[in-house]
């Protein structure tokens, strides 16, 4: 899937307002760099925060295909998948750390703060107000 394919992907998938859409585009493009394979789970909004989930396909198509030596990986090859799957976690957890900073209606990162009554969401003065 090439990158206009994903950014159609994510449009469409999008279970949030799209004032995060530049966040999740961006996040998206640093995970493909990370692990070009790598799948998107589901996108969404929850309690005010962004949830990306996202997995990696290698897990599932080693067992496949090594069946029951993929019991035997070399500790390296491990190792190499613990790796990138850190590596995917960490930049999520930034990505999603950061949108607690921009509004979530229409992608303002100017006095950003988050209701704690009622629906949960991350919005700017303006367009807490509308």
């Amino acid at each position: 899937m090439n990158q206009s394919e994903r950014d159609q992907y994510i449009n469409d998938h999008m279970e949030c307002l799209g004032g995060w859409r530049s966040l999740i585009i961006d996040l998206d493009y640093q995970l493909s760099k990370i692990d070009p394979y790598y799948d998107i789970g589901q996108i969404k909004e929850k309690f005010g925060g962004l949830r990306y989930y996202s997995y990696s396909p290698y897990h599932w198509w080693e067992k496949r295909l090594l069946g029951s030596r993929f019991e035997r990986l070399s500790e390296l090859a491990y190792n190499r998948r613990y790796k990138r799957e850190r590596l995917l976690n960490e930049v999520v957890r930034k990505y999603e750390a950061k949108a607690w900073t921009v509004c979530e209606q229409c992608g303002s990162s100017a006095d950003v703060s988050t209701t704690t009554t009622g629906w949960r969401k991350t919005r700017c003065a303006s367009c807490h107000s509308a």
